[in-house]
């Protein structure tokens, strides 16, 4: 049985297991664009003419998938599901009073996990103080006399079981402290876990996906892109906001924009952004990301992270621990637009560089982000299509971007020296692609094949493996 990995994740507050694999599609060609004046039907997706995005470059390193498994609500987790779906990863989050009070209760816990979800790699979360009594508290920097003590000795417990530790979750959304506290916490946390166990691999806490919203907004109106700004958060906020954001959402004007970006927390989520780059760089060494909103922002998220990874002189490994569909309103959630958007989720996050990309979360739970499978353990389309694009895309590098830069969207990748492509496009047409050979075989999103004509391939909103 191949074995998978567990990375470990320290944070502040709750458990988290996440994991993904992408599949794809075998083509050679060039693209040739025709008849795409028909829009498609994208249930109120904005209109990605609107949306700035760099180009994904090639990259050497296949990435791990995985996904947050917590226990569905009726039975057990089912291991061989689990495996079926390429996932070989998950996080764990370590909640430091805890592990003081019995750390041999969350060693076993942790190697139980592992072990029940399929001998997967762990990733782990460092929450400084207790669990939460409620979603509304906050975090702050510990008592370091006591906290950094038995991080050592949690780092020591888990060396080679565990090499990813992550400081803390979504500062500043939970972290009520300073930003030089939370500098010291990174930096000290960094020096006490390295002490014991060299190779380990250092991670902020991970920007909300929220918080980047509020981020790349900013941007956009400190650069005089007003108009651009207003749509962006009018877009990357209309599934998912938060109560955060209730009645600052949508945006009609400048003067809401302002009203918005203006905001004590927003204002936070800036400043706690822009030190990402600058003050906390040389304290971490894989930058993480969580990202809930809708598919076409994640590589404008992406693009904006490696711009200043740039202009700082701060370029670091991606890791994407939290990667999924969030809808606030049950009433606006759509299985087959869930489903349609998790190959798309996958494959843009590989070709953005994203060395770890975590789905949550793999069973349904209460709250925004929606499972692959449902509350019972029953696999649903948004499952098959995670598998499908997982069992492709594990193993593969990713080659280049061989769309249009707006509407039509092919990736191409590289597995054991074969090129496959994961392919689709927001308006109808077709694509000419030139094969090697007389015909392609072509994997929808649940599963099936078909042969398609290279010379004239539909592509949908529905994702297509060409190979």
């Amino acid at each position: 049985m191949e074995k998978t990995t567990i990375k470990a994740r320290l944070i502040f507050g709750g458990l988290g297991l996440t994991l993904i694999l992408l599949t794809g599609l075998i083509i050679f060609f060039n693209i040739e664009k025709t008849d795409n004046n028909a829009p498609l039907n994208q249930g109120g997706l904005p209109n990605e003419a609107s949306i700035n995005r760099q180009s994904a470059t090639q990259t050497d390193k296949a990435p791990v998938f995985g996904a947050n498994i917590v226990r569905p609500a009726s039975g057990s987790v089912n291991i061989g599901q689990i495996q079926a779906s390429g996932t070989t990863a998950t996080t764990y989050w370590v909640y430091m009073p805890r592990y003081m009070r019995n750390p041999l209760a969350v060693l076993r816990e942790i190697d139980k996990l592992s072990k029940v979800k399929g001998n997967l790699t762990m990733y782990v979360h460092i929450m400084p103080q207790a669990r939460p009594e409620s979603p509304d508290e906050r975090f702050h920097r510990p008592d370091m006399n006591e906290y950094l003590p038995a991080l050592k000795q949690l780092a020591a417990d888990l060396k080679g079981k565990v090499k990813y530790y992550s400081i803390g979750n979504e500062v500043p959304a939970t972290w009520t402290d300073s930003l030089e506290n939370y500098k010291i916490l990174l930096a000290e946390s960094k020096k006490a876990i390295k002490s014991v166990n060299p190779d380990a691999v250092i991670l902020d806490s991970g920007t909300s996906s929220g918080s980047m919203g509020m981020i790349v907004a900013n941007s956009l109106y400190r650069a005089g892109k007003v108009g651009e700004a207003i749509t962006f958060v009018n877009g990357y906020y209309r599934l998912h906001s938060g109560p955060q954001l209730k009645g600052l959402v949508p945006v009609k004007s400048e003067a809401d924009l302002k009203n918005l970006l203006g905001g004590s927390e927003a204002q936070k989520s800036i400043t706690f952004g822009e030190a990402l780059f600058t003050d906390f760089c040389p304290n971490y060494e894989t930058l993480q990301l969580h990202f809930y909103q809708e598919w076409p922002y994640l590589p404008v998220v992406m693009s904006y992270v490696k711009e200043q990874m740039r202009l700082h002189h701060c370029v670091k490994p991606v890791q994407i621990w939290e990667l999924g569909y969030g809808v606030d309103r049950p009433a606006d959630y759509d299985l087959n637009a869930h489903a349609k958007a998790v190959p798309k989720y996958l494959a843009i996050a590989q070709a953005y560089g994203a060395e770890f990309i975590n789905t949550v979360t793999f069973y349904d739970k209460p709250g925004f982000a929606r499972g692959l499978y449902s509350s019972s353990g029953q696999m649903q389309s948004p499952g098959v299509a995670f598998q499908t694009t997982v069992t492709k895309l594990t193993g593969s590098v990713f080659i280049g971007d061989r769309g249009n830069g707006k509407d039509v969207w092919i990736y191409e990748y590289s597995k054991t020296n074969k090129t496959f492509y994961v392919a689709w496009s927001t308006v109808a047409g077709q694509v000419k692609i030139p094969l090697v050979g007389l015909k392609a075989t072509a994997r929808a999103i649940d599963g099936t094949t078909s042969t398609l004509n290279p010379q004239a391939v539909a592509l949908t909103d529905s994702p297509i493996i060409i190979e």
